[in-house]
């Protein structure tokens, strides 16, 4: 039996609800533990806990730098965190660009 992971629906902090599952967004890293895998990113004034548990994905970020991160919302009582499954560098994006791609997808 094959398993199959569900697309990722694009979104900015911001848009994302409790009944999101699996999300990517492009955020600023702006801490990480490494040993324990919590940090914190942020999209324009919004800010967000990711938990990442891969130490090969932890391994390749570093704090102050943009990355698209794929992941799954993780609701709680009073708001959501983002187990974090992957995150690829975004340093060279166009922001306009993207904020027209999101424009237009939503």
């Amino acid at each position: 039996m094959k398993y199959k992971l569900l697309p990722h629906v694009e979104k900015r902090l911001k848009d994302i609800t409790k009944e999101d599952k699996y999300v990517s967004v492009v955020a600023n890293l702006i801490d990480l533990d490494s040993e324990s895998g919590i940090g914190t990113i942020k999209d324009g004034d919004e800010e967000i806990v990711i938990i990442i548990s891969k130490k090969s994905v932890v391994s390749k970020l570093f704090p102050n730098k943009k990355y698209l991160f794929y992941g799954v919302v993780m609701p709680f009582e009073n708001g959501f965190e983002i187990k974090v499954e992957n995150a690829s560098e975004m340093e060279n994006l166009d922001e306009s660009l993207y904020e027209k791609y999101l424009s237009l997808i939503h």
